[in-house]
């Protein structure tokens, strides 16, 4: 990728992906579940409740975007957009594209988007990416990491008793010791809820996992960019906290990754780096 504005020296070869948390959300696809007969279904990308964004969520990546974009140049730079399958992703990857359309980027269009979301609201450009998708099996146990008053109400009498008593031991768990975030609880509980519920992944499985594959795919996007002659690509990925919460605690000491707010990932030549709050460390 091109030295520009901002790109701290980067030069010819080097390759940029910015990752992106969702603005912030209702969650309204997660409260018809629980609100429902089956509170225990799994996500379906197919049937979510839209929009999915507060009002305070896109007031919120409405000043980001614009923020984010003043560090571009769009006579230089291309943008490539992506997004995990949750509409509260899609719709903060859409502000920021229509955002950067106002501005003049060039914005790649990939030859199928994988969503009906991004098709109906932006024009197919944002690419659905399955590996910075939750894809939840049981959007019961997922919600146990939240703090009490963002649980929701949920019809225990739905459920069947031998998962009833072990969400309630497992929720008496993060009660006990709540951390105020879901991020925060799937870090420091992570491995006690898996003893309750062995399908859960903790932070440090989902690191070896979809945070391996993500990095994988980084190279690869270096590897097609530079195939195709297209070395001015800034990649965008919007996803979620829960991808990064093990690497964010294992280089940085955090355990959160705030609305809109961004990591940097950079490839220069067999390095691999990520920046996270003005600070950078090199990725093994």
């Amino acid at each position: 990728m091109s030295e520009r504005k901002g790109s701290s020296g980067l030069k010819d070869g080097d390759f940029v992906v910015d990752y992106i948390r969702h603005g912030v959300a209702g969650y309204e696809t997660y409260r018809a579940v629980r609100g429902s007969e089956d509170p225990a279904r799994p996500f379906d990308a197919t049937e979510q409740v839209t929009p999915d964004l507060t009002p305070a969520g896109v007031e919120l990546a409405q000043g980001e975007a614009e923020k984010y974009f003043d560090h571009l140049d769009s006579k230089n730079d291309k943008l490539f957009f992506f997004s995990s399958n949750e509409a509260r992703a899609i719709e903060t990857a859409n502000i920021y594209r229509n955002v950067a359309k106002e501005r003049g980027f060039s914005i790649i269009k990939p030859e199928h988007s994988r969503s009906r979301i991004s098709d109906d609201s932006a024009e197919g450009d944002i690419r659905i990416l399955n590996t910075v998708s939750i894809n939840s099996k049981n959007l019961l146990i997922d919600s146990v990491f939240n703090p009490a008053n963002k649980r929701g109400d949920i019809d225990l009498e739905k459920i069947p008793i031998e998962t009833r008593d072990a969400y309630e031991r497992a929720v008496a768990i993060i009660d006990n010791d709540d951390q105020g975030s879901w991020g925060a609880n799937f870090a420091k509980h992570g491995d006690k809820i898996k003893e309750i519920f062995p399908g859960v992944k903790t932070a440090e499985e989902v690191y070896d996992g979809k945070f391996r594959d993500f990095l994988d795919l980084i190279s690869f996007g270096r590897a097609k960019a530079q195939e195709n002659n297209q070395l001015n690509i800034k990649v965008l990925v919007f996803g979620h906290e829960n991808m990064v919460i093990y690497v964010l605690e294992k280089y940085f000491g955090s355990d959160e990754l705030r609305n809109c707010e961004v990591i940097n990932f950079q490839l220069q030549g067999d390095r691999k780096s990520m920046s996270y709050r003005g600070e950078s460390v090199d990725l093994k």
